[in-house]
């Protein structure tokens, strides 16, 4: 006979003769966070021996009823333990009917984003709508589509970078499986992120232990040069030492006074609402080119230092015929080729990284072989962003996972913005 207990409406202990199971009650049910069905889950056995646990389940209003298969017990035979487990927080319905599905299993994959900003709809919603963006696809029936009114033909919804006000769909299917998209760093702006607690399957961003990691790194070339790397611009006319493009002048990585100090030891010539000189943005690509033929260096500093957070001004320097000096939280040894960049966090001070940058600048052979990779790596994202979602659509079983009841803390927490306080104790600057 087994008996069941509840402690604190969260936790489930069963005991079957000698044998106890303990289980996370927050994996089998509660609200949105009930399992899907047939998908396995990893108990804890107090031996700390592994078992597999399936379930059947159906749903009514208030409690779950759950079927759960912990393995042989002392005599051998399967035991199977029905749990009654009360819901709360059923805020949003949770349907265990399939969604329609389309025409010859075709997938439908919406992103539900709600007052967007103009500059983040042309950034973060370029994507093509319809089937084009699937047909280099290795899993290529999949549809993309805003059209929120076809919520209960969809396998996968994407919430975007910027959903303040989610507007979640009325009823929850058992197999959709709810995907966040988020670029930016963690930051104030996502007070709102509490809101997708015990919603969101699957994370995709640039962190490597998302769930879909969405973020370049630097390839072999099929067929690398061998041959030496042949300068694009004049070293003769690169006579200007480090250059700096920025508009955010006060940064939770405080990237700003890292800077001030470095500029008592070598020149930096900073553009933008931080410094003196100006670029226009519509005249970015003319401004790069004058860099690259002028400066030798380019500071890529991040302005918040969170784990895997490395943005474009890294990529796109390295695209430019100047060495990026970088300052971020990100891994730059797997994210960018071999001797490509220099690393603030490799010198003990300021003062030491511009002594390492006046004897680069002096020496033509040594300061072009930051760009010999070029003949070998490419820089390429790691995923295709759709052609990935599709896949997951295909696969739900595979990919299906509880809705992370932290995911809110499981992102806010990966920053260390008192690196340069750390770095300044270490080297008495």
């Amino acid at each position: 006979m087994s008996e069941i207990k509840f402690y604190n409406g969260n936790q489930i202990e069963t005991e079957i003769g000698k044998k106890k199971a303990k289980e996370n009650g927050e994996q089998i049910a509660f609200g949105e966070k009930l399992i899907t069905r047939n998908v396995p889950v990893t108990a804890n056995i107090s031996s700390a021996d592994p078992t597999r646990i399936t379930t059947r389940w159906q749903q009514s209003e208030t409690v779950a009823r759950v079927s759960v298969d912990i393995g042989e017990d002392d005599i051998g035979e399967d035991s199977i333990v029905e749990l009654t487990i009360p819901i709360r927080n059923a805020t949003q319905p949770f349907v265990p009917d399939e969604p329609d599905v389309g025409q010859n299993g075709t997938k439908l994959i919406i992103y539900w984003s709600e007052r967007p900003r103009n500059d983040i709809v042309r950034f973060y919603d370029r994507d093509r709508t319809g089937f084009a963006e699937f047909s280099n696809c290795k899993w290529s029936n999949c549809e993309l589509s805003r059209d929120r009114r076809r919520v209960r033909e969809a396998t996968v919804i994407v919430y975007r970078q910027y959903d303040p006000y989610p507007d979640w769909p009325a009823v929850r299917f058992s197999n959709q499986t709810y995907v966040h998209l988020l670029s930016d760093r963690p930051c104030a702006i996502h007070w709102w992120l509490p809101k997708f607690d015990d919603r969101i399957n699957l994370t995709l961003n640039y962190r490597r232990d998302a769930d879909i990691p969405h973020h370049k790194i630097a390839r072999k070339k099929d067929h690398p040069a061998e041959k030496k790397y042949v300068p694009v611009f004049r070293w003769e006319n690169k006579t200007k030492s480090i250059v700096w493009a920025v508009s955010d002048c006060q940064t939770a990585s405080k990237r700003e006074d890292y800077v001030a100090e470095l500029s008592k030891h070598i020149d930096i010539d900073v553009y933008g609402s931080c410094g003196s000189l100006t670029c226009p943005r519509e005249q970015q690509n003319q401004c790069s080119e004058i860099w690259e033929k002028k400066y030798k260096f380019y500071l890529a500093f991040e302005n918040s230092i969170c784990d895997g957070y490395i943005t474009e001004k890294f990529y796109r320097t390295l695209s430019l015929e100047l060495v990026p000096v970088v300052f971020g939280g990100g891994d730059y040894v797997t994210a960018g080729p071999p001797h490509s960049y220099i690393n603030v966090r490799d010198y003990e001070t300021p003062k030491d990284l511009a002594e390492y940058l006046h004897e680069l600048a002096k020496d033509k052979q040594k300061y072009y072989e930051y760009f010999r990779w070029k003949q070998i790596y490419v820089i390429r994202p790691n995923i295709n962003r759709s052609c990935k979602l599709c896949e997951v659509a295909h696969n739900i079983g595979r990919w299906s996972r509880p809705a992370r009841h932290d995911y809110n803390m499981w992102w806010m927490s990966k920053c260390h913005n008192n690196l340069l306080d750390r770095m300044r104790r270490r080297g008495m600057w």
